[in-house]
């Protein structure tokens, strides 16, 4: 039962027979056939690289050259699915529940070109890291708006930039620099 270049064997057989069964029943499965050798989990005969080509060239039949071009630039990688919401910076959220991996299905498309993570509403950012399951345009509580104690204006993180807060120091020093002064040679 294996493929060509590997070795049948007993455990390979049994897998390869629980897959043929969750195909019959019309479950899917990510990987083809697995390898079992000396007792760990290998893939087998399926190379990431290749699957890798075959999903970005899926992706790009399916979002276009200029969604391609901009994904590309700004996240590394491609992406299809089914816009979810656009929160009030501009943001565009995404999802693709049956092709991405688990917790890899939502993504944020940044409106800003120099993007930071706190720059999503902190709805979305329940609804982006797996906190809940709809998104804030499907749940009443989140579709108030917003809240008299939350900012009205998204304020940007300014850890790393030259408007960081910097504590004053009021401590006199211990110690002070040193002056070296050459005495003339004789």
């Amino acid at each position: 039962m294996g493929c060509k270049r590997c070795k049948p064997h007993t455990a390979l057989d049994r897998i390869e027979r629980v897959l043929d069964s969750n195909r019959s029943n019309g479950t899917t499965n990510r990987f083809t056939s697995i390898s079992i050798t000396d007792g760990r989990r290998a893939y087998c005969c399926t190379s990431p690289k290749m699957s890798t080509i075959l999903r970005t060239l899926r992706n790009l039949r399916r979002i276009g050259i200029k969604d391609y071009g901009h994904q590309m630039q700004y996240i590394g990688d491609t992406k299809a699915g089914t816009l979810i919401g656009v929160d009030r910076y501009g943001n565009k959220f995404f999802e693709n529940i049956e092709e991405e991996l688990p917790l890899r299905t939502r993504w944020v498309d940044y409106k800003e070109k120099e993007y930071d993570p706190s720059q999503i509403e902190p709805g979305w950012h329940a609804w982006i890291s797996y906190m809940v399951d709809q998104p804030p345009t499907a749940d009443k509580i989140m579709q108030t708006g917003v809240r008299t104690w939350e900012l009205s204006e998204h304020r940007p993180m300014l850890t790393l930039s030259r408007a960081a807060f910097k504590t004053y120091n009021t401590v006199k020093p211990k110690y002070s620099a040193w002056d070296p002064v050459a005495a003339p040679r004789n």
